[in-house]
């Protein structure tokens, strides 16, 4: 309470003064700017130490893989699959888990019933390297060549519409895993190097966050100072 009290002093006596001075509006647009500038999105990339491991060949066990991110509300999510050395990336069935539990197919496997994952019929191209999988990307990961360096869209009939804003939303505060399955034969490969590029509003610590208190004092007091300012012109 006491804090709360003596934050509203301050700002009652900031925007006195500047109301004094005729100086109403941008005392209210500098508080309306720090609050938007507080909630700015950032965008952090988070490498994944967990590797390099080998991806079993024709194996429904596969490879998992983990990297633990920051606290943000995530409104865009990339994956970036740095190194994955394989001699047929069409045999890999992809999936990214995130930390409450969501599950999503990103990347299905040309053996997999339904006609395949978005790599089909392709003649068994080896490796992504510095592959940003982006639901905004404007190409298509099947339109790129191989080793698919650049960014990359996945949208394909045998996974849901960008795969990727399934977890727009969600903190990402946590542990992520990447997991990857050989669903074929022959063709073998290990996953070297992957992260994660995430963009989201930060989860501010509570001592951060403006009491209601504090911001119903506020309110009032900037009511009270615009009236009485009003007043003083007529």
């Amino acid at each position: 309470m006491k804090r709360t009290i003596r934050t509203s002093l301050l700002l009652f006596f900031f925007f006195g003064r500047a109301v004094r001075r005729g100086l109403l509006v941008l005392a209210v647009s500098a508080l309306l700017g720090a609050s938007i500038a507080a909630a700015s999105p950032i965008t952090v990339t988070v490498a994944s130490t967990d590797v390099s491991k080998s991806i079993p060949n024709a194996s429904l066990t596969g490879v998992s893989s983990v990297l633990t991110a920051p606290a943000l509300i995530i409104s865009d999510i990339n994956l970036i699959l740095t190194n994955v050395e394989h001699t047929s990336v069409p045999d890999l069935h992809i999936e990214l888990w995130s930390p409450v539990g969501t599950r999503t197919v990103l990347i299905r496997a040309f053996t997999e019933p339904g006609g395949g994952g978005i790599l089909v019929h392709l003649f068994t191209p080896d490796n992504f390297t510095n592959t940003v999988l982006d639901d905004l990307a404007p190409m298509n990961l099947r339109d790129g060549t191989h080793p698919y360096t650049g960014s990359f869209n996945i949208n394909h009939a045998s996974v849901v519409a960008n795969p990727l804003s399934q977890f727009n939303g969600q903190n990402s505060l946590g542990t992520w895993t990447l997991f990857i399955q050989d669903l074929a034969a022959k063709d073998r490969g290990s996953l070297n190097a992957w992260s994660l590029q995430i963009t989201g509003e930060p989860i501010r610590p509570p001592g951060n966050v403006p009491e209601p208190a504090t911001l119903l004092l506020l309110g009032s007091g900037l009511g009270a100072l615009a009236l009485r300012h009003g007043g003083m012109k007529t």
